[in-house]
């Protein structure tokens, strides 16, 4: 008898222990499945947030671009009978400056989503690495509503070549290879907070390791020698 209830002590023990280690399996399985979980979702999100700040980056550049005659719409013959050529140019020019205006402010609500979506998960400062960027494009906005106060004044009797005009619009456009100190600040804004996200999807540089740093900036070179005419990012 004594052998026989040492040998059920000894099963007892052994259930349990064999219970305790599979609940302790469990746990442990939940815990990894959770932290998976969690590092999949934040590599999403922080994706989408660098992919939103490139967007907002090259609107904010087409926003201040120079407008070209071909993205004038022409009135119909029988409106345009009530504007003078100016009336007309102002207009035209000016809906042109305000879609401009409305896709940037598209692609602004979208990196503030982004922003939102990644400040749920992981927290307020990840807002703090884009107010910096949103400061230099809300600059930018200002320069094209200016322009846009200009032509939309009509107190002020102004033609395509008028100084005000003129001004106005050398204070909005970018340079040809986006080295104006407005873009260079956007997009310095823009690489800081890229580069503050970095860790959240497992890389150190910037610009990746798909090649060397010197045969990046030989290629770059040859791009620029090919696609004089282009304008930068």
């Amino acid at each position: 008898m004594p052998f026989a209830e040492n040998l059920a002590v000894v099963k007892d023990i052994v259930v349990v222990l064999g219970t305790l280690t599979t609940m302790s399996l469990g746990l442990y399985g939940l815990k990894v499945w959770k932290r998976d979980l969690v590092g999949k979702e934040t590599y999403a999100v922080i994706r989408n947030v660098i992919k939103q700040l490139h967007k907002v980056s090259k609107a904010a550049g087409r926003a201040r671009r120079k407008v070209h005659l071909h993205e004038h719409v022409r009135m119909a013959p029988e409106e345009a009978k009530h504007f003078t050529a100016n009336e007309q140019w102002r207009l035209a020019e000016a809906a042109v400056y305000s879609a401009r205006l409305d896709d940037l402010g598209a692609s602004i609500a979208a990196l503030d989503d982004s922003i939102l979506e990644a400040r749920i998960l992981l927290g307020s400062s990840i807002h703090a690495t884009t107010l910096v960027f949103h400061g230099a494009v809300r600059e930018a906005i200002g320069r094209v509503n200016d322009y846009l106060d200009l032509l939309h004044d009509q107190h002020l009797s102004l033609a395509e070549d008028s100084p005000a005009i003129q001004s106005a619009q050398q204070a909005m456009y970018p340079s040809d290879d986006f080295g104006d100190e407005l873009s260079l600040r956007i997009a310095d804004a823009r690489e800081s907070a890229e580069i503050a996200l970095l860790r959240y999807l497992h890389r150190r540089d910037i610009r990746g390791t798909v090649l060397k740093p010197n045969a990046a900036k030989a290629e770059l070179e040859k791009w620029k020698r090919m696609t004089p005419h282009r304008r930068g990012d």
